[in-house]
């Protein structure tokens, strides 16, 4: 069973450009038609709204170095659909009063294998804006909340839940995919090794 892994970051200037591959990162190994979108609003749209309710509800200026805005790095399995991920956002928000505004999967990274056969690295990114629309005021999740974040994802979606505390819970997707990729050499690299090896082998009972 795969196993799920949900990481926050503030959200970029360029994630909604990134997301909807309005700039195609050199990684990529598939076209974006691979990919979905499901958006409820924009983020600068979803920001103006924010500092409103802030002033309005909470009865201050949202902080300038406040990060309201945050995305989520979601694992995926192959047949996990916008709607599960919606599901999820439900799930969330009634935890933790945190809203769902953007989902975008992402079926278009990964790595060839060989000419025709490609590896598929199957993740979402989740849009959540953490404004709690009662009291206006930024939503807050500690560490051990968050451990019980990663449970509730799991359950969702159907997925194994990750090793507690495990550092991996805490890698950042540009982190995470780096780490995949040294392994991915790795895995390439014994692979020609025992390759070579057997041939060896082969030659030599030959002989």
């Amino acid at each position: 069973m795969s196993k799920a892994s949900i990481n926050f970051k503030p959200c970029l200037s360029t994630s909604e450009k990134h997301n909807l591959r309005e700039e195609i990162p050199n990684y990529v190994i598939l076209g974006k038609d691979n990919n979905e979108s499901w958006m409820l609003k924009r983020i600068e749209d979803a920001r103006k709204e924010i500092e409103y309710m802030a002033k309005k509800v909470g009865g201050r200026k949202l902080q300038t170095n406040c990060n309201p805005i945050k995305e989520a790095v979601v694992n995926l399995k192959p047949e996990t659909t916008i709607d599960d991920l919606r599901r999820l956002g439900d799930v969330l928000h009634k935890a933790y009063r945190i809203n769902l505004i953007q989902i975008h999967i992402h079926r278009d990274e990964g790595r060839r294998l060989d000419d025709t056969n490609v590896s598929i690295n199957h993740h979402a990114h989740l849009v959540f804006d953490w404004q709690n629309k009662t009291t206006g005021k930024i939503v807050t999740i500690g560490r051990a909340d968050m451990s019980k974040v990663q449970t509730l994802t799991a359950e969702t979606l159907g997925m194994e839940r990750g090793q507690v505390n495990s550092k991996a819970e805490r890698l950042e997707h540009g982190d995470f995919r780096k780490a995949k990729a040294a392994l991915d050499r790795q895995i390439d690299e014994k692979k020609t090794t025992c390759s070579k090896q057997s041939s060896s082998c082969s030659n030599q009972s030959k002989t």
